[in-house]
């Protein structure tokens, strides 16, 4: 269980790391291999507030970084699966490190009691057929142009609420979606992952090539 806790006066994130060895990545990591393609577990994050809870599933080969994902949660009091996919953004590099940071809150924590329960979790080649089968997995779609120099269609009809892309650097730029199309003039060229969140939760990803 990882909950907020209050740090000398104020409400702070209460975060855990997963893996076997200290090493100069971030907290702890463990091996890995371009094989697993998804991050899969069950979770449940209590919280009386509009809070969100964030995992953080990052790769490197040697000390150059080949992903960095962010999954976002938001509250339910039932165990819930979950099945995100793994984008490796080096695709050049064969990833041999990882490590995965659990935060009972996204950003700011809004209220002291919230909990974040995870249980089972696996990177895995494929979802767990029968747990994925009662839940809404990620969805890939086709963007186009692909590659692209000045705007992106994204064919979606889902209203979103956050949408997130991000280089081969592991940089971050925004993206604003009107009515269906991103302008991306702006963007340095390489290649990219776009994720697309509803409700607090992933449900589309996609990469591009910007030129």
């Amino acid at each position: 269980m990882i909950k907020n806790y209050n740090h000398f006066g104020s409400l702070a994130s209460g975060y855990s790391f997963v893996g076997t060895t200290n090493e100069h990545f971030q907290g702890q990591s463990f091996n890995i291999d371009r094989s697993y393609q998804y991050l899969e577990g069950y979770y449940k994050y209590l919280s009386i507030s509009s809070d969100s809870m964030k995992i953080l599933f990052q790769s490197w080969s040697d000390d150059e970084r080949t992903s960095y994902n962010n999954y976002f949660f938001q509250p339910t009091e039932k165990w819930t699966y979950f099945a995100f996919p793994l984008s490796y953004t080096q695709t050049d590099l064969t990833p041999n490190k990882a490590s995965l940071t659990a935060w009972s809150s996204n950003i700011l924590p809004t209220h002291l009691n919230s909990e974040l329960y995870l249980d089972n979790l696996k990177l895995v080649t494929k979802p767990n057929t029968t747990a994925s089968s009662q839940s809404e997995l990620p969805q890939q779609i086709n963007l186009y142009p692909n590659p692209c120099k000045y705007y992106l269609q994204v064919p979606i009809s889902t209203t979103y609420s956050q949408i997130i892309p991000l280089n081969s650097l592991v940089q971050q730029f925004e993206l604003i979606l009107d009515d269906g199309r991103a302008d991306v003039s702006h963007l340095p060229n390489g290649v990219y992952t776009l994720y697309l969140y509803s409700s607090g939760s992933l449900k589309y990803y996609s990469r591009f090539i910007k030129l």
